[in-house]
């Protein structure tokens, strides 16, 4: 059908002709099956219930990365006031930040490779 992404797509009332638009300006009229256009016996009630359980699978997943974060949120406090505990938490954060994790590992780069002089390049 079209090579480029759809722009429009129609549906004739009895449900027989579906019509597409493409973003380039090219249309096609396509005649759906009788499969297709015709309701199958419990069809609906099937659809239906497929529908409520992806609802419910997809609150189930919401709630459980919640708790995830709820988790991770709670164990990161208990980290840092371990820390604190220990006295440790004035010199160094919990999560070092990507810039400062970044100039650690350039230092251990520029030290493992010695003779090269960083300045001179």
């Amino acid at each position: 059908m079209h090579n480029d992404g759809l722009y429009s797509v129609s549906i004739e009332q009895q449900g027989s002709l579906l019509c597409t638009g493409s973003v380039d300006g090219s249309v096609y009229l396509l005649e759906l099956s009788e499969g297709l256009t015709t309701l199958q016996r419990n069809e609906k009630s099937l659809i239906t219930s497929m529908f409520e359980r992806e609802s419910k699978r997809e609150k189930n997943l919401e709630a459980r990365a919640k708790e995830l974060r709820i988790s991770k949120a709670k164990e990161a406090k208990a980290a840092e006031a371990a820390a604190q505990e220990e006295g440790n938490a004035a010199r160094e954060p919990v999560g070092l930040p990507w810039e400062v994790k970044a100039k650690e590992v350039e230092d251990e780069f520029w030290k493992a490779v010695g003779d090269v002089n960083r300045d001179d390049i």
